[in-house]
């Protein structure tokens, strides 16, 4: 049976993904090799799901439906510059989520449960919700990035509404992966 590559995701507005691109030029003035993640492909991910077949994606919405259906819609608001595993030691960089999180928490952790019924393998770290702007590939000016990550201030982030959570199809390119709507789930609407 075919398999699709797929993750379950919150996307942000077009106003925060304005000052992302600010904050992912600002990243540039370290010329350090970094893969910067496509404007239009940077999103809050709740789950990745690897592979799944068709049947199991169809499980993963019907059994979703009673979170995503009932829970309200929200406010969120990114936040901060960090890094992953850490600013002195980076391999990737993202901007934190500040006002909603505990929220996405929340949402992150009843959806989990309930994936992990119908089988699906999760990661085991602990969720940290978070929009990933760059990969660092390469050793190069590694000092400089580390000082700039440091420093640097993000601008003020919106605060945003979240009224639907998305199931994506993730097709991997040469070019950089590129992301297919298989489904949404308006919050709050039972």
């Amino acid at each position: 049976m075919k398999q699709i590559r797929s993750f379950i995701a919150i996307e942000i507005n077009q106003e925060n993904r304005t000052k992302i691109v600010e904050v992912q030029e600002n990243l540039l003035k370290a010329d350090a090799g970094l893969k910067f993640v496509k404007p239009e492909n940077i999103h809050i991910t709740l789950h990745f799901l690897g592979n799944q077949d068709i049947e199991t994606l169809n499980q993963v919405i019907s059994h979703l439906d009673s979170i995503f259906k009932t829970h309200p819609p929200f406010e969120f608001q990114p936040q901060g510059l960090g890094a992953f595993p850490s600013k002195g030691n980076p391999r990737v960089i993202w901007i934190g989520i500040g006002r909603g999180a505990d929220i996405i928490e929340n949402i992150h952790t009843e959806s989990k449960h309930l994936l992990q019924k119908i089988g699906i393998g999760l990661e085991k770290r602990k969720y940290h919700p978070h929009l990933t702007l760059a990969r660092i590939k390469t050793s190069k000016n590694r000092h400089l990035l580390i000082q700039l990550l440091n420093s640097y201030t993000p601008p003020e982030f919106e605060l945003q509404k979240c009224e639907e959570i998305i199931l994506f199809k993730s097709t991997l390119t040469p070019q950089g992966p590129i992301y297919e709507k298989l489904h949404s789930w308006r919050l709050g609407q039972t």
